[in-house]
């Protein structure tokens, strides 16, 4: 005869299996939602309540709704926006840090613009050994970064400033040249978010 004690343990064991299995499923979904997608629900929540501090770097208006700056201890709260060359802002403000944050209108005190871009620095001649003796150039460029800082609340320009990367290597006595192409570039490296903390400190924590 089968053992019906010993088929209905098996299934006590199984059905309990299943339960502590979907536990740790339910705990794991749990921490993953609050370790991952809970803080990036709360930083789109707080772009986009600090999105009227945009129209500061477009175009220099004025936020009434932001509190006056005042040069005191501080930390008087900022936002920073970045963009790339005649492209849009957008908010950067984990590069610097925390306690820095302005999470409301209410609370930003400064608005800091930056926006990226290169210069050249020099560039070299080079004659290509073809049967033209074709000119060709290498250039060297630097990465900049030009930054203003305004008072939200009334749309002052308070500070402004351009930060510059590391410059590139120098050019050799020969260089390589890609098959067809004259023109080559070496770019040093970018302006790391510390080098703008040190300059911002002088107005966030004067």
């Amino acid at each position: 005869m089968p053992n019906l004690l010993s088929d209905k343990r098996l299934r006590v064991y199984f059905i309990l299996a299943a339960i502590i299995l979907g536990g740790v499923l339910l705990c794991s979904t749990l921490i993953i939602f609050f370790a991952v997608v809970s803080p990036l629900i709360e930083a789109q929540a707080i772009t986009e309540r600090l999105r009227p501090l945009q129209t500061v770097c477009e175009n220099g208006a004025a936020v009434p709704e932001a509190p006056e700056y005042i040069a005191d201890p501080g930390p008087n709260k900022v936002v920073v926006y970045l963009a790339a060359e005649d492209e849009t802002y957008y908010n950067r403000i984990e590069d610097y840090p925390r306690h820095w944050h302005a999470t409301t209108v209410g609370e930003a005190e400064l608005v800091a613009c930056a926006q990226t871009g290169k210069q050249i620095i020099e560039t070299c001649e080079y004659t290509l050994e073809d049967e033209d003796n074709t000119l060709a150039k290498l250039q060297r460029e630097q990465y900049t970064l030009t930054v203003r800082l305004y008072a939200p609340h009334t749309g002052e320009l308070l500070a402004e400033t351009v930060l510059t990367g590391s410059e590139p290597r120098a050019c050799q006595d020969t260089e390589t040249f890609t098959d067809g192409v004259t023109t080559q570039t070496v770019t040093g490296d970018p302006i790391k978010p510390a080098e703008m903390t040190k300059w911002l400190q002088a107005y966030v924590e004067p």
